[in-house]
């Protein structure tokens, strides 16, 4: 825990209640919450993007839709000025989501370069309260690696949220409240599938974190004995030791591919 006497703040062993309290409060949602909070318009910006380009997909079938209704024998002297208006509304919106997703692009350069920045504060911050030992007992380079698969994996995790979780949500919602006026057992049928779905995704979703985790242990594991292996060149070369640590870093290397497979299996 956090210790403030003095000022301090060392991180020092405490009872399993406050472990469990801090880990609690570090969780990777919490943590998140707390990174995105300097740019959270600038993401809520982008969810309005992709509530635009679901309602999208539904409004520009439905224009070609209509043009081709309107080429019907029973329209054919109203037909041209018809088609003409859709298409120039067909063409309207083209170009209006064009810009929408320019203005997407725009949010995200000025959201996710701060949040790399503000993410790496926060980490440096929170690696500045460690005791002395906790470094003794860690490898430098698996720390630094850590801390790059941080910085580099929130954002995208982030953007994965906003741009596919976000996005498939709201275009599911409008095409089911669309099937829903065409007939109510399609969308019945079509949330009960996506329900079976999202159960089915989210039992596997305990294995899939369980081996993730195991793959980035050994990815970090890997990075941070190269780190101290390059650190400490004179050491390797001055006891003749280049055999042998290359043996150890192939298999640590091995570890890895065996959790890589494990993980995309």
């Amino acid at each position: 825990m956090y210790d403030d006497k003095g000022g301090e703040g060392v991180i020092k062993q405490g009872s399993d209640q406050e472990i469990k309290q801090y880990a609690s409060t570090y969780s990777v949602i919490a943590f998140v919450w707390r990174v995105v909070q300097p740019v959270k318009w600038y993401l809520s910006g982008q969810i309005v993007v992709w509530f635009i380009v679901a309602l999208d997909t539904l409004f520009r079938p439905y224009l070609i839709k209509l043009m081709i209704d309107a080429i019907s024998v029973e329209r054919l002297q109203h037909s041209p000025h018809i088609i003409g208006r859709l298409a120039m509304l067909y063409i309207s919106t083209t170009f209006f989501i064009i810009f929408v997703y320019r203005f997407h692009n725009w949010l995200q350069l000025r959201s996710m370069p701060y949040l790399k920045k503000n993410i790496c504060q926060i980490l440096m911050d929170h690696m500045m309260r460690h005791s002395h030992g906790f470094y003794q007992d860690y490898q430098a380079g698996r720390l630094s690696n850590k801390m790059s698969d941080v910085i580099m994996g929130v954002p995208l995790l982030v953007r994965l949220f906003i741009e596919r979780f976000v996005s498939s949500f709201l275009t599911l919602i409008t095409v089911v409240i669309t099937a829903g006026t065409v007939g109510s057992k399609f969308s019945i049928g079509m949330l009960i599938w996506v329900s079976i779905f999202l159960c089915f995704s989210v039992s596997m979703s305990t294995y899939a974190k369980y081996f993730s985790a195991r793959a980035a242990e050994a990815r970090s594991g890997v990075m941070g004995y190269i780190v101290d292996v390059l650190s400490n060149m004179m050491n390797v070369r001055l006891f003749a030791r280049s055999r042998l640590e290359l043996d150890n870093l192939n298999h640590i290397t091995q570890k890895m591919v065996n959790a890589d497979k494990q993980r995309d299996w």
